[in-house]
C-alpha cells in the first residue's frame, strides 16, 4: 500500500486488505483509508462487511458470483 500511495494516486484500489493483520492495525488501516479518501476515490474488496460497512460513504455487494470467461469456458462442477 505503501508504495502505491507514495504515487499520489487518484484511484487505489484494495484487495482484502485487512487480510492477516491484527485487528488494532486494521482499525488504523481503516482510519487512515477515509483520511485518504478526501484526496483519492478508494475501491476496497472485503469479505468482512462488518468493518466495511463502519467505514465507507457507498458501498455495492455482489451477491452472485460472475465470471468474465464465456459459458463454454467455465468449469462444469466447482473447483475445489
Amino acid at each position: 500500500m505503501a508504495r502505491a500511495l507514495a504515487t499520489q494516486p487518484r484511484l487505489l484500489v484494495l484487495d482484502e486488505p485487512s487480510t492477516y493483520i491484527d485487528r488494532n492495525s486494521e482499525n488504523h488501516m481503516y482510519s487512515l483509508l477515509q483520511s485518504l479518501n478526501k484526496q483519492c476515490a478508494i475501491v476496497l474488496v472485503s469479505h468482512d462487511m462488518g468493518a466495511v460497512i463502519q467505514t465507507v460513504r457507498t458501498q455495492h455487494r455482489l451477491r452472485q458470483r460472475h465470471s468474465a470467461l464465456p459459458s463454454r469456458h467455465r468449469a462444469r462442477r466447482p473447483l475445489v
